[in-house]
């Protein structure tokens, strides 16, 4: 089971050239992996990030009687990206677009200390497996490379430019030993996000419904949670959006259920605007499998419009995951930033709160219309419990209610976590 999640917006990556990429490219590709970054910085580790590399190839790396050379910079060598992904934390070449190496870890939250290993196995890239020294803003590591290599993987006008003069009594092969046998030290300074970074506000949508006339309103808890990576000091607002009336309200969370993900919001609605609203009404009726539901919300927020969506399906089980009493589980098209809203009944009437589905990363497999809706009885229980009114319907009232009286009802929910 997964949560559904308040829907945030997250940058997807495009296939790049293995053969290189020119520079428009390159700078589109910084600007997707910068998105990305400032999107997920409170869950990054610190070494995530964007570096710029340079290369020093040095001195011999053993002693030679009589040597003579030079040492070459080469400044702006690559650019590379280091991002979580699949267990492991890649080194992507930007300039060259494909992946390089890796850093030695499986765990993402990991914390690493002064040193690290990093490998770089590239075919076109100085390769290198050692240990290096790890700061905030920088790594440091070395390999050695051979004549023959430093023709690989630099020009030839490089290798020319090199001041070498050994000991001429020393045979071919110790002379090859000795003299052509360089260190390559690679320099990797952090450049995003940096110490000074200030990310933009994180901005999460669900969908609400109003439950009594006295302003207060239901959705799920995992809504309005901030997330456990956001340490530090941070304003926290919530804003309700009513698309009937186009009006915005500033919202209070005064009551919540982690275990029932289930959370109350308190609202302010002066007297005179209040009658504009029609709270949505419990059925304390059991539904039954195959019984028909419908949901109304606001799936990935504004990017598809303001308007709330309509989806309908029926109840493919009396009972949730692993055999959980409190959830239904339906099929139904459901997805982020349907949270929190209405499940109702074949008269409109609410019969659940939607809350998760299915993910396939637990099953393996593709999953299609599996979700979950929190029972009402358990929601009802929770709100008697902390006095908070609502409505429920008469058992002789059949009337089905209208979608266009729901609308004033349902709410879209925007959390949005920002720093001081």
């Amino acid at each position: 089971m997964k949560f559904i999640q308040p829907f945030r917006f997250i940058f997807l990556f495009w296939g790049l050239c293995h053969l290189g990429i020119g520079h428009s490219q390159i700078a589109q590709n910084i600007l997707a992996y910068q998105e990305y970054f400032e999107s997920n910085y409170y869950s990054l580790n610190k070494i995530e990030g964007i570096y710029d590399v340079d290369l020093e190839i040095d001195r011999p790396s053993m002693y030679c009687i009589d040597c003579k050379y030079s040492t070459i910079k080469i400044k702006d060598f690559d650019q590379v990206a280091i991002i979580y992904k699949n267990g492991g934390f890649e080194v992507n070449s930007i300039k060259k677009g494909y992946v390089i190496g890796y850093v030695e870890s499986s765990s993402r939250n990991q914390n690493f200390g002064p040193n690290l290993v990093v490998r770089l196995n590239s075919m076109n890239y100085p390769k290198s497996k050692m240990n290096c020294f790890f700061g905030l803003n920088s790594i440091s590591l070395m390999s050695t490379l051979d004549y023959s290599e430093i023709h690989q993987f630099f020009d030839h006008e490089i290798a020319r430019n090199l001041d070498i003069k050994c000991n001429t009594t020393l045979s071919p092969e110790l002379e090859n030993v000795f003299c052509f046998s360089f260190n390559v030290n690679h320099n990797f300074t952090k450049t995003f996000p940096t110490t000074e970074f200030k990310p933009k506000p994180s901005l999460f949508t669900g969908t609400g419904f109003m439950i009594s006339k006295s302003g207060y309103i239901t959705t799920n808890y995992h809504v309005v949670k901030k997330p456990a990576a956001m340490k530090g000091y941070f304003k926290e607002t919530i804003t309700l959006i009513n698309e009937a009336t186009q009006e915005r309200f500033r919202g209070l969370l005064i009551y919540f259920d982690d275990t029932l993900d289930v959370a109350v919001i308190k609202i302010n609605v002066p007297e005179d605007k209040i009658s504009k609203f029609n709270p949505l009404i419990f059925s304390t009726k059991p539904l039954s499998i195959s019984n028909s539901i419908s949901t109304v919300g606001f799936p990935f927020g504004a990017v598809t419009g303001s308007s709330m969506k309509y989806t309908k399906g029926y109840v493919s089980s009396e009972s949730g995951p692993f055999n959980s009493p409190t959830l239904y589980t339906i099929d139904l098209s459901i997805n982020p930033g349907n949270s929190g809203g209405p499940l109702f009944d074949s008269a409109n009437n609410v019969a659940g709160i939607i809350s998760a589905r299915l993910d396939e990363d637990a099953v393996g497999a593709k999953v299609e219309n599996i979700g979950y809706a929190i029972k009402t009885n358990y929601v009802i229980s929770f709100l008697k419990e902390n006095g908070i009114p609502f409505e429920t319907v008469s058992p002789k009232n059949n009337n089905i209610i209208s979608i266009e009286s729901i609308k004033t009802g349902v709410f879209m929910v925007e959390f949005k976590v920002e720093p001081f």
